[in-house]
């Protein structure tokens, strides 16, 4: 057993990346830079984004990670590859089971977050950068400054065997004014560098253009699919845009698609 191991093959040169969750410990893998529970070692929790090559080997002791109780999720901050100090975070959702989100030069060195008995949990990040303590979610923009944000859905695989018409793409969420955000979507893509800000696609992509999200209770657009990009076997769909003094609340996305002359959904 080498000097910081908890157990044969698993410790940490990151010791403020180590948390408690539950009965288990979360961590980062001295050996790998990967996300581990203690309990679950068979394959690391952070497998699905391939933490450990994202990091910079030579600043792994910097990292830092929270169990963050008003997201009910894990947060890890760490500094990237070609980076500059903590710039990048990681969101993994406790509840969902999967990573569903990632910040960028937030520069988080540490999180404090006042959860007990009378605390509201209202979360305190440190920056690196310029030594300032930040309120979480004290604006619903980013130090006054518009957020930038990428919505990116799994790959949906409709069928094995044959390709599907897709019929059209309806939003499920909850509008909050009138502006708008871009909609896109890949038929039959390929992720080819998962994990990565920049990812490389192969595939059809289609813009669809620009959706109006009006003031409403619901929303009533149908997204009609370009005809020559709307036959295949899989689908994802990506909404991109910078919103400023506005809450986004994204529920889902349904496909209507035609299979052998009979109509499905997919939401």
């Amino acid at each position: 057993v080498r000097p910081g191991d908890f157990i044969h093959g698993f410790g940490t040169d990151a010791p403020r990346s180590v948390i408690k969750l539950g009965d288990d410990i979360g961590f980062l893998n001295s050996r790998d830079h990967e996300f581990y529970l203690l309990g679950e070692k068979s394959s690391p929790l952070s497998y699905p984004i391939k933490l450990g090559g994202r990091m910079n080997p030579f600043q792994v002791q910097s990292a830092v990670a929270t169990l963050d109780s008003e997201l009910n999720a894990i947060r890890l901050s760490f500094w990237p590859t070609g980076g500059v100090r903590n710039s990048k975070e990681v969101i993994y959702s406790i509840a969902e089971k999967k990573w569903c989100g990632e910040t960028d030069a937030r520069n988080i060195s540490f999180y404090s977050q006042w959860d007990g008995e009378n605390d509201d949990g209202e979360m305190i990040t440190g920056r690196s950068d310029i030594g300032y303590l930040m309120k979480e979610d004290e604006s619903i923009n980013f130090d006054s400054n518009a957020i930038h944000f990428k919505f990116v859905s799994a790959d949906y695989l409709i069928s094995n065997d044959e390709d599907v018409q897709f019929d059209d793409f309806w939003i499920d969420a909850r509008p909050t004014g009138n502006h708008t955000i871009d909609f896109n979507y890949y038929v039959d893509a390929m992720n080819v560098d998962p994990g990565i800000d920049q990812v490389n696609m192969q595939g059809d992509i289609t813009v669809l253009g620009n959706i109006d999200i009006s003031n409403q209770s619901i929303f009533t657009n149908r997204i009609l699919p370009l005809i020559n990009r709307s036959k295949g076997r899989m689908i994802r769909f990506q909404l991109e845009g910078t919103v400023s003094n506005r809450i986004l609340e994204l529920y889902g996305i349904v496909a209507n698609y035609f299979r052998d002359s009979e109509k499905f959904s997919k939401y």
